[in-house]
């Protein structure tokens, strides 16, 4: 699942850019670009994991995966067997909305910071951003 105008453009005209130079290369090298290499953790990386997390490496198989929407898919896809639903803020990452929605589950906007993060930020609880 790709989706380039997920996240804002940190300078103007980033999109078009990286538009412009992607359309340049062929078809495997813009696979390669958008496809990070996958590398298991050696052995002090899944020993410092393990750890931080506290888990015991020889029990548990880790697999690492290239990004963060990546890591959110996978989640989406392991608990969509398990419930119909997930409840998200008002303002919840964009991506997760995406990945959610594509994986069918049913959203419930919940406030769960009862709503004064929102007011100080100067959003309006209740207000949705898509």
């Amino acid at each position: 699942m790709l989706n380039l105008s997920l996240n804002y453009p940190s300078v103007p005209l980033e999109m078009d850019i990286f538009r412009e130079y992607t359309d340049r290369l062929n078809e495997r090298e813009q696979y390669d670009l958008l496809h990070p290499p996958y590398e298991p953790l050696d052995e002090y990386s899944l020993s410092a994991l393990a750890g931080h997390l506290r888990f015991d490496p020889a029990a548990v198989a880790v697999t690492p995966v290239p990004s963060a929407i990546s890591g959110l898919f996978t989640i989406a896809k392991f608990h969509r067997a398990l419930t119909a639903g997930v409840a998200i803020e008002p303002f919840t990452f964009p991506g997760w909305r995406m990945i959610a929605g594509e994986a069918g589950f049913n959203l419930h906007v919940v406030e769960a910071d009862g709503g004064d993060a929102s007011r100080k930020a100067g959003r309006q609880p209740g207000k949705e951003r898509m």
